[in-house]
């Protein structure tokens, strides 16, 4: 599949390196500065204080960070070690007192038991998989959930208008909304670079050159650069 073949020579070596890894997480630093995913998870879904809470594709801990605080248990699930390694760190050094777990495994086969969480999320790690793959991932979320399940997406980055940033994510987003009835909103996820600078690396870093360059004509002089990110969230429990 080409979402594999890219994963592999794009991503993997971002993922799976520690010093990549952590360009990767000042990069996600930036993102969402206004705020704006939590805000939506709470209006979309209820996180009582006693809730146990699933991240799959946590990577170096978006989502986990902002749940960790108002949730009962966590549980952190990604493919790879390192970016999980960063995940933990911040989740000691981070407000939350809940206790919580990081295991490597698969979005498709995660270990844990039917109907064991109330939230089960997961940000950014589909548009790594085929829609089929990404499907199965999903109904592995409802196995877990008793509760929610919630996925972020991208709906493109340097843009102001969120559309699927390709036709597999067309594809896979169209499926989730029809057959998987799942709900959905957009929200913006803008990042707030330090500096023109910062911006043109950390873009460049990952998103290539092109996207860089693309970034650069859109951000604003605070260093603000546009994103939209789609939510999706169903009731399975």
């Amino acid at each position: 599949m080409a979402e594999q073949e890219e994963y592999k020579e794009k991503f993997a070596p971002i993922y799976h390196s520690n010093e990549q890894v952590h360009r990767y997480d000042a990069l996600i630093a930036a993102e969402d500065w206004e705020g704006n995913i939590l805000e939506c998870l709470r209006r979309v879904v209820q996180i009582p204080e006693s809730a146990v809470v699933v991240d799959m594709g946590a990577g170096t801990g978006r989502l986990s960070v902002l749940l960790h605080p108002i949730c009962s248990q966590l549980y952190l699930y990604d493919i790879a070690e390192e970016m999980l390694q960063v995940a933990e760190r911040k989740l000691a050094a981070g407000k939350g007192n809940a206790p919580y777990e990081a295991h490597v495994a698969d979005n498709r086969t995660i270990p844990r038991p039917d109907s064991s969480a109330d939230l089960v999320i997961e940000g950014w790690s589909f548009g790594h998989m085929g829609v089929e793959d990404a499907l199965q991932a999903v109904r592995e979320m409802e196995r877990v959930s008793r509760g929610h399940c919630v996925i972020l997406e991208t709906k493109t980055t340097a843009s102001r208008v969120p559309l699927p940033p390709s036709p597999t994510l067309a594809k896979l987003y169209d499926r989730l909304e029809g057959e998987m009835g799942y709900a959905s909103c957009d929200i913006r996820t803008d990042y707030r670079f330090k500096s023109r600078q910062e911006a043109e690396q950390l873009v460049s870093f990952f998103f290539g050159a092109e996207m860089a360059k693309q970034a650069l004509d859109i951000l604003r002089p605070d260093f603000v650069l546009p994103e939209c990110t789609g939510v999706w969230w169903k009731k399975v429990g």
